[in-house]
């Protein structure tokens, strides 16, 4: 939702994140694992957000 939606200080609306799944500690701590892993051999980030697609 962009910056000046007027949704966001709706009286009547409450903006909520969009949650997908509810993973567990060993998964997060997994994923974290994994993310520090490829950032120390010169990878990116998994499952990194691209804010130019617009979501």
């Amino acid at each position: 939702m962009p910056p000046d939606s007027l949704l966001w200080a709706h009286p009547r609306v409450t903006v909520m994140p969009h949650v997908a799944r509810r993973p567990t500690v060993r998964q997060l701590v997994a994923e974290i694992a994994a993310n520090i892993s490829s950032l120390e051999t010169g990878g990116g980030l998994l499952q990194e957000i691209d804010k130019t697609l617009g979501y």
